[in-house]
């Protein structure tokens, strides 16, 4: 979702979420923290030289701690009314 605004990208991973449902096998690289926590059931966490350093289930592999440590800054989980939570990115040390 490179490079799409945020209609089109909502588009593309509402399409891939409906294919992996129906039991598709669907495979992504993103780099927007937000969309993989909504739209994904899995992931893997890769640090700056390519290491698995997280996988398993989204909630999991995508936690605010392992996410601080592979990008070096603060980053916090917080639950919306919706029941969705939102990754937010303090500042640098």
């Amino acid at each position: 979702c490179s490079a799409m605004d945020p209609r089109h990208t909502l588009q593309t991973m509402h399409t891939m979420r409906t294919l992996a449902d129906q039991g598709i096998g669907v495979g992504v690289v993103l780099h927007d923290l937000n969309i993989a926590a909504r739209y994904t059931d899995r992931a893997i966490v890769l640090d700056p030289s390519g290491r698995v350093v997280a996988s398993g289930e989204s909630e999991q592999a995508l936690s605010p701690e392992t996410l601080s440590s592979v990008f070096e800054v603060s980053i916090s989980r917080h639950t919306l009314d919706a029941g969705r939570s939102v990754l937010t990115i303090g500042d640098p040390d």
